[in-house]
């Protein structure tokens, strides 16, 4: 009787799976804004920090620049932070010019697809052109005067006065949470 072999799989987590591959695999991943926004909200904290702080800086930052963003109480944070970006490529280190300082530099690649994810830009993923224009789409006409008429009710419920209209019970909460009215 032959015997079945078992094979156990290991479950990796995005971080993981990504520090497993090649270098030019992880390059051409992040040639997409979507895969730099996946890679970015799986980041440390202190991490998000660091690349928000950085994302439109194209030169090396200092080392010590960068440890002096932190709090000595939180240099564990920062060193799971820094170990982190080095090891998924977002961040490289690199010799400053003129100095045997050591620096972090932003992958370009990275850094130019997340700014396109977080400020637009870039190709849509899908075409809209055969959808036409909204069949219930509004003018800016129709849409002054609702919004005119809206805030004049709500202007009438806040003074009291007697109106015929009313508005919806979210709004009172709201004023009242709001502390408009008690």
């Amino acid at each position: 009787m032959e015997r079945l072999q078992t094979v156990k799989l290991k479950r990796l987590g995005l971080h993981e799976y990504l520090c497993s591959l090649p270098p030019a695999i992880l390059d051409s991943l992040y040639e997409h804004p979507a895969t730099c926004m996946a890679v970015f909200r799986e980041l440390p904290e202190l991490a998000k920090y660091y690349i928000m702080r950085i994302l439109f800086v194209e030169q090396p930052i200092s080392k010590a620049a960068v440890s002096a963003w932190v709090k000595v109480n939180a240099k564990q944070d920062h060193n799971e932070a820094v170990k982190s970006m080095c090891s998924l490529r977002v961040w490289m280190e690199s010799n400053l010019q003129g100095s045997a300082s050591t620096a972090f530099i932003m992958s370009s690649i990275f850094r130019r697809n997340l700014q396109k994810a977080l400020v637009g830009g870039g190709e849509p993923w899908s075409s809209t052109a055969h959808l036409g224009p909204d069949k219930h789409g509004k003018d800016i006409e129709s849409l002054d005067k609702y919004a005119s008429e809206r805030w004049e009710m709500l202007l009438h419920y806040l003074v009291g006065s007697e109106t015929n209209s009313t508005i919806s019970q979210d709004i009172k909460d709201l004023i009242n949470q709001a502390g408009l009215m008690k």
